[in-house]
């Protein structure tokens, strides 16, 4: 089902001189942007609650102050035919024993240690957390920042393993424990190898590559983003046939950007949007017409594959 990530939105907010973008990370922002994304005809049928809900990275206890009630959000979801994903930083040793971490040579905590049996018991806890029944329920994990991987030989670490290998053992512990806790949940990554069709479900495209552009400079012209995009897709679906697409979509610089790749989308993957009010390249409100886009876009989609829309209803969180 087409996909709503909420870190676009968080960063369009951050832009107008707010918090930190992972601060913005709220259930009342969350169900504001939804009501307002199905008030123009657009309702996920796949949410993901970006960075940062967790109170620490490493052990995925919500945070409490900004998500009271993570697990009820979930179930509220849920209940009206909407699944959620969480998003689960890789590598990040907040919260951890050092003795569950890579190490600097001081000691340092630098990243989870998958071969560390420390470790791997703060992994799968974290797992059991985020999709077990006694914990938050989610559907699924998107995993982010794999390219993060430790290296250097002066760093110390259980095992043998390092580079790929380790990031693979990294994945390898989060998948299995997340397939013994929920066999059907969803855990989408951004490594299109085939050499990680084992620890994975879903490749995700990752960001639109303008960010480092000099200050002044134009952004790139909506063919351009779509050229990259498509040129992304192609890879994976060379290298991992297998695999379903999540189109990603964040930092797209415009909303002739926004329409253009969510037409192009669907040929792509699954459709996914970041945005629910603003986008944070450019100061204004998305447009009517982008807006409108993105619902035939969407629309489009499901009735070729087959889906159904969720019936998108208000929740009263007070009765």
């Amino acid at each position: 089902q087409p996909i709503f990530c909420g870190w676009g939105a968080q960063c369009a907010l951050a832009a107008g001189d707010g918090p930190p973008a992972p601060a913005l990370s709220r259930r009342t922002l969350y169900e504001e942007w939804l009501d307002a994304l199905a008030g123009r005809g657009i309702v996920p049928g796949t949410i993901v609650v970006d960075d940062k809900w967790q109170e620490r990275y490493a052990t995925c206890r919500p945070d409490a102050v900004r998500w009271p009630d993570l697990a009820g959000f979930v179930a509220d979801r849920q209940a009206i035919g909407q699944r959620v994903l969480l998003w689960w930083k890789a590598w990040d040793p907040e919260g951890a024993p050092a003795e569950a971490c890579v190490r600097a040579p001081d000691g340092t905590p630098l990243a989870i240690d998958p071969e560390s049996p420390e470790g791997r018991a703060v992994i799968e806890d974290a797992m059991a957390h985020m999709l077990g029944p006694d914990g938050l329920n989610a559907d699924g994990l998107k995993i982010d920042f794999t390219g993060r991987t430790p290296s250097g030989t002066a760093l110390l670490h259980a095992g043998p393993s390092w580079g790929f290998d380790l990031l693979h053992e990294l994945l390898a512990v989060a998948y299995r424990a997340a397939k013994r806790v929920k066999p059907g949940s969803l855990i989408v990554t951004h490594t299109p190898d085939p050499g990680f069709l084992d620890v994975t479900d879903m490749i995700r495209l990752n960001d639109a590559l303008h960010n480092d552009h000099p200050e002044g400079l134009v952004p790139p012209s909506d063919e351009a983003v779509v050229e990259q995009m498509t040129y992304r897709a192609r890879v994976v679906h060379a290298a991992c046939p297998e695999m379903p697409v999540d189109t990603d979509g964040w930092r797209l610089p415009g909303d002739r950007h926004l329409r253009a790749y969510a037409a192009a989308a669907p040929r792509l993957g699954v459709p996914a949007l970041y945005y629910a009010d603003g986008m944070d390249w450019v100061p204004g409100r998305i447009e009517a017409a982008t807006w409108a886009a993105v619902a035939d876009a969407w629309a489009e989609y499901r009735a070729e594959h087959g889906l159904t829309a969720p019936s998108h209803r208000i929740i009263d969180h007070g009765a």
